[in-house]
């Protein structure tokens, strides 16, 4: 069962932890898709997780097995050759949202990747107060 989306939620994970799981698959989006592209934020609360999915409308993960963008130092081959943005990152943004959530119970996955976008979710459990 999906909850109204003005249904207070909450998790054990800290608020800080939370918002560094979201920043980082936006920052990625953001880095990777054309300028002007689309993307979105999407919270899904049911009566026993919190999930995040973070969309892009960039060419997807290229150079790298999408399994693998959750492992320390990663890069794609885009990263790599100063794709984007041109700055290449260290690898890490996304190793730390997969160590928060795991921590906590919880899973990150590569909903999708295409050259039409990218879909990244987070999901954490609810507390029970």
């Amino acid at each position: 069962m999906t909850l109204a989306a003005d249904t207070p939620a909450s998790s054990y994970v800290p608020s800080s932890s939370i918002t560094r799981c979201t920043v980082a698959p936006i920052d990625n989006a953001l880095r990777f898709a054309p300028p002007h592209s689309t993307g979105s934020v999407e919270v899904v609360v049911t009566s026993e997780v919190i999930s995040v999915i973070v969309r892009d409308s960039g060419p997807g993960i290229q150079g790298i097995d999408p399994a693998r963008i959750f492992d320390r130092f990663a890069h794609s081959g885009a990263a790599v050759d100063g794709g984007g943005d041109g700055k290449a990152g260290f690898g890490i943004g996304l190793s730390l949202v997969r160590e928060i959530v795991v921590r906590y119970g919880g899973s990150v996955d590569v909903l999708d990747s295409s050259s039409t976008g990218t879909a990244i979710s987070f999901t954490v459990p609810r507390s029970s107060g």
